[in-house]
């Protein structure tokens, strides 16, 4: 017995549950902060996609139906490729050095709809390569993108 009274073996059985608990407190405080930076990465991916929405509101009337298939696959005209702080780097079809986002839109008639009824829908993907093989996965909002849909009818005079 110590001084205060405790066995060796109910020292040893503190220290035991004292080192559990901080392993545990350690592997959480890492789970929060990978957590932190989804969400970042996830927050600033939308931004990139809510910028191209409203650039593509702003056309108005020159709003028109484009091919589809658009947000699965780049088409030249209708995706471009940004940097890690989302400055545009290129279009085309194939992503440049330095490509971290992947941002792509389609414009398609509501078949539906009023004649003059557009859908407008953005993706953002960001682009991971793990052991030199892209993992982009087809849902884009997985591993840090983001998608922006709305509906724009184009005024009739």
């Amino acid at each position: 017995m110590n001084a205060r009274g405790f066995s060796l073996l109910e020292t040893l059985v503190a220290v035991s549950i004292a080192a559990v608990a901080l392993s545990a407190l350690a592997y959480l405080f890492v789970i929060a902060v990978q957590a932190n930076a989804d969400a970042r990465r996830a927050t600033f991916a939308s931004v990139l996609a809510a910028q191209k929405m409203e650039q593509l509101r702003g056309l108005g009337d020159d709003l028109s139906p484009q091919a589809s298939g658009s947000l699965s696959q780049n088409v030249a005209g209708l995706c471009d490729f940004l940097d890690e702080y989302g400055r545009s780097l290129a279009g085309g079809l194939t992503p440049p050095s330095g490509t971290v986002y992947i941002r792509r839109w389609s414009i398609e008639s509501v078949a539906s709809g009023p004649a003059d009824t557009l859908l407008v829908q953005v993706v953002v993907i960001r682009r991971m390569w793990r052991g030199g093989v892209n993992v982009a996965a087809s849902d884009q909002r997985l591993l840090g993108g983001a998608q922006v849909v709305t509906l724009k009818t184009r005024r009739v005079p």
